[in-house]
């Protein structure tokens, strides 16, 4: 059964968001930009971008100012409640396109990215698209670390980073490599 869309202000009631995940701007009377007078502007659904994470976006423009604003982000603050403040908004099915407001929850930090790993969409080590290092080179540079060596300079062996090396050092990257 197809659930019912429902339009709710947002902004001060200058947009509004609706449960299937669009959004649009109201009809409205605007001041004219070249000069006294009035003229009025039909509103309309605001057109989506996505943005370099893949997560569609929308540019809002109130008192002047130019927000560009991520669809989840805009349909969660207008239709769920966060009584515990939670950070994030966090996609059910993993679905970055699918903003519907069934699909989406407020959520931890902590736990957006256990579901991010838990559900594959992001992955450890060699699974990150980016990643530079493979894990048969974690057990040399733990070794390197032992002997002394510093975090640039392994970084400068490896072709990565000194934070990528402080990682592997304090245990919060590769940490899944024995």
């Amino acid at each position: 059964m197809l659930e019912e869309e429902i339009w709710k202000a947002y902004v001060e009631g200058h947009y509004q968001a609706s449960t299937s995940g669009m959004i649009r701007s109201v009809d409205r009377i605007i001041n004219g930009p070249h000069g006294p007078g009035t003229h009025s502007r039909r509103g309309e659904i605001l057109k989506q971008t996505v943005n370099s994470k893949g997560y569609p976006t929308v540019v809002i423009c109130w008192l002047g100012l130019r927000v560009t604003k991520s669809v989840h982000q805009v349909i969660a603050e207008t239709f769920l409640d966060n009584p515990e403040k939670l950070p994030e908004v966090n996609h059910i099915d993993g679905n970055p396109m699918n903003n519907r407001v069934s699909n989406l929850e407020w959520i931890s930090e902590s736990n957006n990215q256990k579901h991010a790993y838990s559900t594959g969409l992001r992955g450890n080590g060699e699974a990150m698209p980016l990643a530079k290092l493979k894990e048969e080179n974690i057990p040399e540079i733990r070794e390197l670390l032992k002997q002394g060596f510093n975090d640039k300079i392994v970084g400068e062996l490896f072709g990565v980073t000194r934070g990528t090396i402080r990682t592997i050092r304090v245990g919060t990257g590769w940490n899944h490599v024995k």
